[in-house]
């Protein structure tokens, strides 16, 4: 085949497959291999754009930058950049070298919500009210309560004054705004600095108010030259009932209220209210929810997410026709029934083995990893029900199929959530684990607990726990993934009260990077 098609139609039919596959026809004969080594560079790009590690057009520069921390620096080739990304799963799986351990410290004392740009190597942070506490260096008239902070050299890059932003207010980001709550109905939305006029016509009734240009007016900057890490005004948001929990997805805005008991939607860029949902659309089920733990939007298809005392209930509003004219209903898509019948799930219920390892107990790091085998029989489903049916968190994958949930007691992972029957995993977390904080990004689930944090994948075929060495409780105020690394907010409980919070990430990456001996991919 090699000396009939020409070499050009070849190394197109190749950008459609797999690094296992590549890796597999590389072996199949020395022409092939010869061709591999020819062409090498064209080979692997395709494979990195195939496999998302890079975007399509993108340069080997462009690719190293577009991640929150430097772990493919000097990569130098295709190949090896595809190279580090397949050392990558099985160091996620704690198959490897252990990750690395930095705490960030110009985040000052008690961090409580935090947000990574990779694209900037910027982290944005909340933080709660610390009388006295310097927050970088010679900066003393700034406490920081929402800064930014430079991944790379842990500087602060920009910081809102105490009095503007309320202590420990919940922060979203994504697709360039940063939004936070104030005390009451208003959610401040900024956008991140361009120096491009924004052209957008802001309503009149969502334009940012005067102490937002105060705000802006009174940031410090460290470097006023610089845009990076610099947010501006842009929409203060209105809430037609007292929001209980809100979350951000692209530009899509959701606010649940609890006592209101209504959803409503924002598009965030335009600053304008897109549609109310019912959260009572459930009238023929006899047992209605109480309590709002966590919300979450199915962007792409206007569905939201609610986790509450009674499991999870997906909802959604559709236009009915009545003769000439129109309405829109709020329908109440799916209930997750945590304690229900569940003879419409293939359940599994998911243990972990007793035989752990641990690759780092001896070094000056925090924390010790420990890797374990989850055991998973498919060929004997248990209807088994989760003990507590009160779900603290949900998340849908950005492809809107798959659910992650967290009770206190268990991880419930839920493969095609509306189809019937469906493949619900459920790992059932020790009893002492406290389960606080839940993030996923589609490809992998962390959970923060009191005794660590817990990351797996979708299937939960392998978990990997990291545990603090120190013996007090540990408490965990934010979670979050990026494709190398975990991030989380730690501290331990002394006396009954809270040791302030720092930002440690553990990298993945930097695992990943160190070389192995004669690899081939």
């Amino acid at each position: 085949m090699l000396d009939i098609l020409p070499h050009e139609l070849i190394l197109c039919t190749l950008h459609y497959l797999d690094l296992a596959s590549l890796r597999s026809l590389r072996m199949t004969s020395a022409a092939w291999n010869a061709l591999f080594i020819q062409y090498r560079e064209t080979i692997y790009k395709g494979a990195a754009t195939l496999h998302g590690f890079s975007s399509p057009g993108a340069s080997i520069d462009d690719t190293c930058a577009a991640y929150a921390t430097s772990w493919l620096q000097y990569a130098g080739s295709w190949e090896e950049i595809c190279k580090r990304f397949r050392r990558l799963d099985r160091v996620w799986k704690g198959d490897g070298p252990p990750p690395s351990q930095r705490v960030l410290t110009s985040t000052g004392p008690r961090a409580h919500r935090f947000k990574v740009v990779p694209e900037d190597r910027v982290l944005i942070m909340t933080v709660g009210r610390a009388e006295g506490q310097l927050l970088h260096g010679e900066i003393k008239d700034v406490h920081g309560h929402l800064v930014t902070i430079d991944i790379e050299t842990d500087t602060v890059l920009w910081a809102l004054p105490q009095r503007r932003v309320r202590a420990y207010a919940h922060c979203e980001y994504d697709a360039g705004y940063l939004v936070f709550d104030r005390q009451g109905n208003s959610l401040e939305v900024w956008r991140r600095a361009s120096g491009v006029p924004d052209l957008v016509t802001m309503p009149l009734e969502s334009r940012p108010d005067e102490r937002m240009i105060l705000a802006a007016a009174e940031a410090y900057k460290a470097d006023p030259s610089s845009l990076r890490g610099i947010f501006e005004p842009h929409a203060l948001l209105t809430v037609p009932a007292l929001g209980w929990a809100y979350h951000t997805v692209g530009t899509s805005l959701v606010v649940a209220s609890q006592l209101a008991r209504r959803a409503f939607v924002f598009d965030i860029a335009r600053g304008i209210l897109l549609e109310t949902l019912d959260l009572d659309a459930d009238a023929d089920v006899a047992e209605t929810w109480a309590h709002i733990n966590y919300v979450d939007i199915d962007a792409p298809r206007r569905r939201v997410l609610v986790a509450t005392d009674l499991g999870v209930y997906v909802y959604e509003n559709r236009t009915t026709n009545e003769g000439e004219s129109s309405r829109t209903v709020t329908v109440l898509v799916a209930r997750v029934p945590v304690l229900e019948d569940t003879n419409t799930w293939t359940m599994y219920h998911t243990g972990i083995e007793e035989n752990a390892f641990i690759l780092d107990a001896e070094g000056e790091e925090e924390f010790w990893l420990t890797a374990r085998s989850a055991i998973v029989d498919p060929h004997t489903p248990l209807n088994f029900a989760v003990p507590d049916s009160m779900i603290f968190a949900v998340h849908v994958s950005p492809c809107g199929e798959h659910l992650a949930m967290l009770s206190r007691t268990s991880l419930i992972v839920i493969r095609d959530y509306l189809s019937s029957p469906n493949d619900t995993y459920i790992l059932q977390l020790p009893n002492y684990a406290d389960a606080t904080y839940l993030a996923f990004d589609g490809m992998r689930i962390a959970v923060g607990m009191s005794e660590g944090v817990l990351v797996t994948d979708v299937d939960l075929s392998k978990v990997v726990w990291l545990r603090p060495k120190m013996e007090q409780t540990h408490m965990y105020s934010c979670v979050q993934l990026t494709r190398e690394a975990l991030w989380t907010t730690w501290g331990h409980a002394i006396m009954g009260g809270n040791f302030p919070a720092s930002v440690l990430c553990f990298g993945f990456g930097d695992a990943a990077a160190q070389p192995v001996p004669f690899e081939r991919i």
